[in-house]
């Protein structure tokens, strides 16, 4: 069985990134700014394992967009497997 490497090699530290949180407001949506506070991970993915990872976490939970426009998706360092 082929060994499986670390996810995410291709990440940035971020402290205290600014975010855009979805917030529905009856049949229409709007985007607000919010600041996270803490230490970061900004992922760039470049595998289809990294992609269904994120996919499988919780939006504006455990994954948020940032509010840059550097790109790439901010996540906890917690939620990363080991």
């Amino acid at each position: 069985m082929k060994k499986q490497g670390k996810l995410f090699i291709d990440r940035i530290i971020t402290e205290n990134p600014k975010v855009l949180v979805r917030e529905n407001k009856g049949n229409d949506f709007y985007f607000r700014q919010d600041c996270l506070v803490g230490t970061y991970y900004r992922v760039f993915p470049s595998s289809a394992r990294e992609v269904m990872f994120l996919q499988s976490l919780r939006k504006n939970i455990d994954v948020y967009l940032p509010a840059d426009e550097i790109g790439g998706l901010i996540i906890s360092p917690l939620v990363i497997p080991k």
